[in-house]
């Protein structure tokens, strides 16, 4: 599941960690199929059967049947507390947040768990998908206090910091997650999200070339580096990725025509490309259009790109039709200010 940090780039860019909504998949540590034994002979040998059973459904990605026969393990074996661990995986999984912590409160109260940093883990990417960000942050911590060196803890905390708009603390754990083997396309293509959020075109391309030539076909992927590459000026390559994008399916389950988007954005600020321009007139929609500028404008300013943002309002067909008429205009007004552009800051501020 993705740790969304997409709000940063509104509606127009990928996911880094929404953290990530989505952009990050967080993966709980499974443990063994393993149950201990009970007083019972016949409930212990009937629970071991089942937890194995459940363990092989939760493999095979069926969820539901493996929470229904945990749920039957659980009666049967209440003092185990890897049972209960187990479940609440299962939960996170089905989204039932409330329930995974009940039972990781059940796991801190028995004993038998030796990796308190896998359950302190485990809490705060429920808390983190609860909205508690900060208390999520502070569990993720704790986690890495115990394990200092673990790669995937490390990249867990970035994806949080960058939820929580910390880009530089994010990419410093990014670094040390690599650092320390956590050498993943998702590794790279979060430490690509976070250069491109601090400005740093460069490394975040190499970063997210590094990410598609470990894993291809990933849409994120793709859709951060068309972003980074129109960023630099490369709208050709740009629509090169967003084409491969676009033939793949989206991690919701819906597919988007990323070209037409791409097409739609790209084409006017580069209105010399008579090719683009065309595919312009042929499917865009100018309401869409207002509306996509006025998000990618928002985007650019938090990344501090305020010439940019200048350059997509002026390109705006219809501003009356953009989400927020008052705060493009407020909008414009700061990247005026920001770039000492008092004159014309003044003439704005003059009129209606």
């Amino acid at each position: 599941m993705a740790a969304d940090a997409e709000a940063a780039h509104s509606a127009t860019t990928p996911a880094a960690t929404n953290a990530a909504n989505s952009v990050v998949s967080y993966s709980v540590k499974s443990v063994s199929p393993a149950i201990t034994p009970a007083a019972d002979s016949s409930d212990s040998m009937a629970a071991s059967d089942l937890y194995s059973l459940a363990h092989r459904k939760r493999v095979e990605g069926d969820l539901q049947s493996a929470l229904a026969v945990l749920n039957q393990v659980a009666q049967l074996q209440p003092k185990d507390g890897k049972i209960f661990l187990e479940r609440a995986s299962v939960k996170m999984g089905v989204t039932d947040y409330l329930g995974a912590l009940q039972d990781l409160d059940v796991v801190d109260q028995l004993d038998g768990i030796t990796d308190r940093a896998n359950v302190l883990k485990m809490r705060s990417l429920v808390n983190s998908r609860l909205g508690n960000k900060h208390e999520a942050l502070y569990l993720m911590d704790q986690a890495v206090l115990l394990q200092p060196r673990n790669g995937g803890l490390l990249q867990q905390r970035g994806a949080i910091k960058s939820d929580l708009g910390d880009w530089h603390g994010a990419l410093a754990d990014l670094d040390a997650a690599l650092e320390h083997g956590s050498r993943t396309s998702m590794s790279f293509r979060l430490r690509g999200s976070f250069h491109c959020m601090l400005g740093n075109e460069s490394e975040a391309l190499i970063d997210l070339n590094m990410a598609d030539l470990l894993c291809p076909n990933d849409v994120d992927t793709l859709t951060w580096r068309a972003y980074v590459k129109s960023d630099v000026g490369d709208y050709q390559g740009a629509i090169k990725d967003f084409d491969r994008a676009a033939l793949l399916q989206l991690p919701d389950g819906h597919s988007m025509d990323l070209r037409v988007q791409a097409v739609r954005l790209l084409s006017i600020i580069s209105p010399d490309d008579e090719t683009l321009n065309e595919a312009v007139v042929a499917k865009a929609d100018p309401q869409q259009v207002s509306a996509d500028l006025f998000a990618l404008a928002i985007a650019w300013h938090k990344r501090g790109k305020y010439a940019s943002v200048l350059t997509v309002i002026d390109a705006i067909p219809l501003p009356e039709c953009v989400p927020d008429v008052a705060g493009m205009v407020k909008l414009r007004r700061v990247c005026l200010f920001e770039l000492g552009q008092h004159m014309l800051l003044l003439s704005s501020l003059k009129s209606p």
